[in-house]
């Protein structure tokens, strides 16, 4: 189940691997099928001022990320599986932000894995990514990524309402 979910993350496009193929769109489904087009939804808090992104890992064992901040900016990048079982990945914004998330935690009930990491700006990010993250995430039958002092409510599919 680790391999399922532990791609995470947040804002160094590096090379792909030839075995992952062209990634799907940013928008419509998202399939946790196994399979080298595996896709898992991906949400992160950046900083402390309830900045985020939202976007989605896809691959298996390793991947591209693909996704966008509350900002409206872009951001795409790689995450991979290390020897020691860890989720790593980088990320790199169209506007030049980058971050580095290692993934170190799972929730086992609903299969979230739980990175952390910086951006090139020295923000803090805590990543959650999973088939079933926003069940992960869901407080009081809302889900709510826990950005900023109110948190960012999600809508049923994990995109943020801002």
């Amino acid at each position: 189940m680790l391999r399922l979910i532990l791609p995470i993350a947040l804002l160094g496009a590096l090379p792909v691997a030839a075995q992952v193929q062209a990634p799907r769109p940013v928008e419509g489904p998202c399939i946790a099928d196994g399979s080298p087009q595996n896709c898992v939804k991906n949400l992160a808090c950046i900083g402390t001022q309830g900045r985020w992104f939202a976007g989605r890992a896809i691959g298996w064992n390793e991947g591209q990320l693909l996704g966008r901040n509350s900002d409206g900016v872009s951001c795409r990048g790689e995450w991979r599986i290390d020897r020691n079982g860890l989720g790593r990945s980088e990320l790199t914004c169209k506007d030049g932000t980058t971050a580095s998330v290692t993934a170190d935690y799972q929730d086992y009930e609903t299969g979230t894995a739980i990175g952390r990491g910086t951006t090139s700006a020295g923000e803090r990010v805590i990543s959650y990514s999973g088939a079933h993250v926003v069940e992960f995430l869901r407080e009081d039958g809302v889900p709510v990524l826990p950005c900023g002092a109110d948190g960012i409510e999600l809508d049923g599919d994990g995109v943020p309402i801002s």
